[in-house]
C-alpha cells in the first residue's frame, strides 16, 4: 500500500509489477523446482545417497568462506603506521557489527543456486555508525526486464514478508494496510515453501506474525 499516492502513480506501479512478474515467472518456477532436485534424495538401502552437484556447491562455498576478505590498510610511510592500524581496527569492527560474514554466506549460496545474489542498504545504525544491510531472496525479485550492466534499472520490486507490526503509518503504510495484506501473496508463499523444502530454512509461510508485501526501490 502506498499512502496518498496519485492514481497515475499507482497505475504505473501496478503495470511495472505485472510486467516484471510475466518476465520472471518461468525462471522462478525453474529455480523452485531445481531446489528440490538439488536437495531431495532418493533413499536406497544399498547405496549411499549423495547429490554431487549440491555437495560441490557447498564445498566451493566453504572454500570461499575460508578466505579472509577484510580490507587491509598499509602505511604509506614510516609515520603512517598508527593511522593504518586504526583503519584496520575500524574495518574489522564494521565487518563484525554489520554481520558481513553471515551475509557473505547467504549471498554465496544464492549466487550458486540462482545465478544472482542481492544485497541492499536499508538504513544506518546510529549506535555503532555502520550501514544496515539486508540480503534479498532472488526468488522474490521483480526486476526491470530491460536493465543490464550498461542500462540502469527503472525499478526493482521484491515480494517478501515483513512483521505485521510494521504495517503502520510510521513506515509509510495507509491505515487500511492490515486489511489489504490479510491474504498472503501466492508468489511469496510458493517461493518460501520452495526454500523450506528440506533446505534448512525455518521461516514458514503460515506464520501469523508475518504479512506479504511488495517493496519497491
Amino acid at each position: 500500500p502506498i499512502r496518498d499516492a496519485p492514481d497515475s502513480f499507482l497505475t504505473q506501479v501496478q503495470n511495472e509489477i505485472k510486467f516484471s512478474r510475466d518476465f520472471v515467472e518461468e525462471k522462478r518456477e525453474y529455480h523452485r523446482t531445481n531446489i528440490v532436485k538439488y536437495i531431495d534424495q532418493t533413499v536406497d538401502d544399498e547405496k549411499i545417497p549423495m547429490n554431487t552437484s549440491y555437495a560441490m556447491i557447498n564445498l566451493d562455498l566453504a572454500i570461499e568462506m575460508m578466505d579472509d576478505q577484510a580490507p587491509v590498510f598499509l602505511p604509506r610511510g614510516i609515520y603512517d603506521d598508527e593511522i593504518a592500524d586504526n583503519l584496520n581496527d575500524v574495518a574489522r569492527f564494521d565487518i563484525e557489527e554489520m554481520g558481513l560474514d553471515q551475509a557473505r554466506l547467504v549471498l554465496g549460496h544464492d549466487r550458486r543456486m540462482y545465478g544472482v545474489s542481492i544485497i541492499t542498504k536499508k538504513g544506518w545504525n546510529a549506535d555503532n555508525s555502520t550501514p544496515e544491510i539486508c540480503v534479498k531472496d532472488p526468488l522474490s525479485w521483480l526486476p526491470d526486464p530491460y536493465f543490464d550492466y550498461a542500462t540502469p534499472a527503472r525499478f526493482h520490486y521484491f515480494e517478501e514478508y515483513i512483521p505485521r507490526e510494521m504495517l503502520s503509518e510510521e513506515y509509510g503504510f495507509s491505515p487500511d494496510a492490515e486489511y489489504l495484506t490479510s491474504q498472503k501473496l501466492d508468489a511469496t508463499v510458493n517461493n518460501q515453501t520452495a526454500r523450506n523444502e528440506r533446505s534448512g530454512y525455518n521461516q514458514t509461510p503460515d506464520d501469523p506474525g508475518m504479512v506479504s508485501v511488495i517493496n519497491g526501490y
